[in-house]
């Protein structure tokens, strides 16, 4: 299981119509339900690092493996997603992305309540953090694939208060995040 999280700013003036745009995109993706599409969600964010410290969106779309992406590429900007998908885009300022591995816990955006982002100290084992994922329960660690952005190494998608990470990881950016959608 892959997760692909983009990240991407608005400017203040077009915030409503932009959340409404993504809101019908996620629901127009969801029906589509393209193959090796396993759910998508949108959250609206504090400003993080790497989108050059503004408010921002974080949208995260749950695939079945790599091959995936090329599908959800193709039916994001044709048929019934495309003018939604054109509305929000011509409404993005700076945008960024990452290509994240599920590497221990669940799988399951509906489980979020905070997510942690954070890097290991060169040499450091990351294998710790799945055994630490498993044992939240409804916890999820996802490890980055492909450097598409300065976002951090390791995601923890979290559905309470968090433990200290271990030794040799961190420091940590938390992404306070409200759901938009769906």
């Amino acid at each position: 299981m892959l997760a692909y999280f983009f990240w991407h700013t608005v400017a203040p003036e077009d915030e409503a119509a932009y959340e409404a745009g993504l809101a019908a995109y996620h629901r127009g993706l969801a029906a589509e339900a393209p193959a090796g599409f396993a759910g998508s969600a949108s959250y609206r964010l504090r400003p993080l690092p790497w989108l050059a410290a503004e408010k921002g969106y974080e949208d995260v779309y749950l695939l079945a493996g790599s091959w995936a992406i090329d599908i959800l590429n193709a039916v994001a900007v044709r048929g019934r997603l495309a003018a939604p998908h054109q509305e929000v885009a011509r409404r993005t300022r700076r945008s960024a992305g990452g290509l994240y591995a599920h590497a221990g816990g669940v799988a399951d955006l509906a489980q979020r309540r905070r997510l942690l982002w954070f890097d290991r100290a060169r040499g450091t084992a990351w294998t710790p953090l799945a055994s630490l994922a498993s044992a939240i329960p409804g916890a999820g660690l996802w490890r980055r694939q492909m450097v598409l952005s300065p976002a951090p190494e390791f995601a923890l998608i979290l559905p309470q208060d968090a433990p200290a990470l271990p030794a040799g990881f961190g420091p940590a950016q938390e992404t306070a995040a409200e759901r938009l959608a769906p």
